[in-house]
């Protein structure tokens, strides 16, 4: 499914805030998006590095935009979401950033690890037609609290798809953001030990 069927305006306006496809936007975004692409997910992240500088730096270069959901003020990204099909995620790692920002050692570990998480991403569930999936939502950490990314979700789901997501159980924040977007818990998978949280929870709305 292509995340440009999901607008029926390719921008919606909003009061001080627009709902771009990243793709779309005449400004650059990706480092924007890998700033908060971090922040969001430094839990993980940091033992790569611990230097958000060097993480963002590395990561700039895999976000797909035709993907991701920006919503933004003028030319400054406030939050992120992307739009799949369940099956493979919106980034595409290259080894050779990922080391030159890492070093070999982690840069190299980054690129093994993370791309069979990412890039060969698949659902402990049969992903039916009608079915899309919500990835990546983050909100830059100086906007956060405010509404962004419920806003941002909101206007990315207007079509009558069912929206599935897949959430850590020690992320709370995000589990009720979902739950006040009407998600609901309909599986409930172990995660491994190295995840760092207990299980995957799987919503759909």
């Amino acid at each position: 499914m292509k995340s440009e069927s999901t607008l029926d305006k390719r921008e919606e306006k909003l009061p001080n805030l627009t709902i771009s496809i990243a793709q779309e936007l005449d400004f650059e975004v990706k480092s924007q998006i890998s700033q908060i692409f971090v922040d969001g997910f430094f839990e993980w992240l940091q033992y790569f590095s611990k230097d958000k500088n060097k993480l963002v730096a590395a990561f700039t270069h895999s976000f797909l935009l035709e993907d991701f959901f920006l919503a933004h003020e003028d030319q400054e990204v406030l939050a992120m979401a992307a739009l799949g099909n369940g099956k493979s995620a919106p980034l595409k790692l290259e080894v050779k950033p990922l080391i030159k920002h890492l070093g070999f050692v982690k840069g190299l570990a980054a690129y093994l690890f993370l791309k069979k998480e990412f890039e060969k991403q698949s659902y402990p569930f049969e992903m039916a037609d009608k079915m899309a999936s919500i990835e990546f939502v983050a909100t830059k950490s100086n906007r956060r609290g405010r509404g962004l990314a419920t806003e941002l979700l909101k206007r990315m789901m207007n079509q009558p798809e069912i929206y599935v997501l897949e959430v850590a159980s020690s992320n709370h924040e995000a589990l009720k953001l979902y739950e006040k977007l009407g998600f609901e818990t309909f599986k409930t998978v172990k995660a491994p030990k190295q995840a760092g949280f207990e299980h995957y929870i799987h919503e759909s709305g």
